[in-house]
């Protein structure tokens, strides 16, 4: 299927490639290796302490990568590059003092080079990797040849603006890899033309020759898809300018500079933690927060009240628009507004849930049970985060158009739904005197579907 997928784009006049992590293979594999084609590092992704590697510095090593290469071009004969990236657990396990990372040398990718120069003489190596691997490039840059292009993910899921890096690159395509979406914060509306103004900008100025923009969900994030679209081509393109012709296509001229005013502003105040703030996201109180996939789906953090504020005020703006504009646009209000009313009822669980964790964990760690008022603002704050997910979800159900947005859905109904609502009634039923006296989530439909 991927290689008629291929097949097709090339018809179109689409440059194709297919990638992957040339130092990590299969356990299964790594098992039937000989113990002189392995070595041991040190990792603390998902606490697994020390971990067996490929050495790639030896000729099994070598021989598994003309392998993996011969396979690829046999599969998909048409691909004009071959991507080798960094292993993604080398983006993480940097940022811990006595961690090692997966190997990523200058020897090995040349040699994946010179290998698919011999059998594919027109098809490109790209050297590429998630954000840890700008600390490599000007290494790999005075190794390797210059025919190679090199590629990296921004650093820190979104947050962190076009790296200093390619601006020493000199003679070597490079192709900077912005966020169009924060990866950790996907339940949320996203908005970040602003931001991509300033990574197109310094991708200009360090003299990149391409961009190429990551994003999971679709519908969501399609003004700053076509932001980025224009402002490649429009260099200077302000923020302001894009916002008021966005907003004369969706609405029209008699509307165009009052919708623009209004998602301008909430694009320049956007201010979940960790939106363009590396050090909040290096902290521990942001780690695993908001949509995290894998690992702990729920975790309130301290966003500023004012965020509920300017994401309701814009929600409510929205939806009055949308009464007044024709009905192909009001649909499209309808939606934008939802995800915000969802962010706005987001936060009230954060701040609800907040108070909810503080008492429970100061009962659990006295080994008591709640006192008497304790159990009374525990119960309120209770109530206070199942109507808050409660018309979360709602709302955000009501203007589904995707199918990224049903899995979105599914992402809040297993994580957001479970963890916010019954690990905290759970929690408090812990802790309570009289356990059936805690109030249970109330999931019974105020909307119609």
């Amino acid at each position: 299927m991927l290689r008629d997928a291929l097949s097709y784009a090339k018809e179109q006049g689409v440059r194709t490639c297919v990638g992957f992590e040339p130092a990590a293979i299969p356990e299964e594999i790594m098992r039937a290796l000989p113990a002189s084609a392995k070595r041991t590092i040190r990792s603390v992704v998902g606490d697994r302490g020390e971990d067996d590697v490929l050495d790639t510095s030896t000729e099994v090593a070598k021989e598994i990568l003309r392998a993996r290469l011969d396979d690829l071009l046999a599969s998909y004969p048409l691909v004009d590059a071959i991507w080798l990236w960094q292993n993604e657990d080398a983006a993480w396990t940097t940022q811990h003092a006595g961690a090692d990372t997966l190997p990523f040398d200058a020897s090995y990718l040349k040699a994946a080079h010179d290998y698919v120069k011999q059998r594919a003489p027109g098809v490109q190596v790209v050297v590429s990797g998630w954000g840890a691997v700008h600390d490599l490039l000007d290494g790999l840059h005075a190794e390797l040849p210059h025919d190679m292009p090199f590629s990296a993910l921004n650093h820190n899921l979104g947050t962190s603006e076009t790296d200093e890096v390619y601006g020493r690159l000199e003679g070597r395509s490079r192709w900077p890899i912005p966020w169009l979406e924060d990866d950790a914060t996907l339940w949320e509306p996203q908005f970040h033309v602003e931001r991509f103004r300033n990574d197109i900008e310094r991708a200009h100025h360090f003299g990149a020759d391409g961009m190429i923009g990551i994003h999971w969900r679709t519908r969501v994030i399609d003004h700053v898809a076509s932001y980025f679209a224009r402002a490649l081509w429009e260099p200077g393109l302000k923020t302001s300018d894009f916002y008021r012709w966005y907003g004369e296509q969706l609405v029209g001229a008699e509307h165009g500079d009052a919708f623009a005013a209004q998602i301008e502003a909430i694009d320049r105040s956007h201010a979940w933690p960790g939106y363009l703030d590396e050090a909040h996201v290096n902290s521990p109180e942001w780690s695993h927060g908001h949509s995290n996939e894998a690992l702990i789906a729920f975790k309130p953090l301290r966003t500023a009240p004012e965020v509920m504020d300017q994401f309701g005020g814009y929600a409510d703006f929205l939806r009055d628009l949308a009464a007044k504009v024709p009905v192909e646009a009001a649909e499209r209000l309808r939606y934008h507004g939802a995800q915000a009313e969802f962010a706005r009822h987001y936060v009230s669980s954060q701040r609800a849930g907040i108070v909810i964790d503080r008492l429970v964990a100061a009962a659990a760690s006295e080994r008591r049970v709640l006192g008497e008022v304790e159990f009374k603002e525990v119960c309120r704050e209770l109530e206070r985060i199942y109507e808050a997910v409660r018309k979360g979800v709602e709302a955000f159900y009501a203007e589904l158009s995707t199918t990224a947005d049903l899995g979105v859905l599914a992402s809040l109904s297993l994580k957001y739904v479970q963890r916010a609502m019954w690990q905290r009634c759970d929690a408090v039923r812990q802790v309570a005197s009289d356990p059936d006296a805690v109030p249970l989530p109330d999931l019974a439909s105020r909307q119609p579907v």
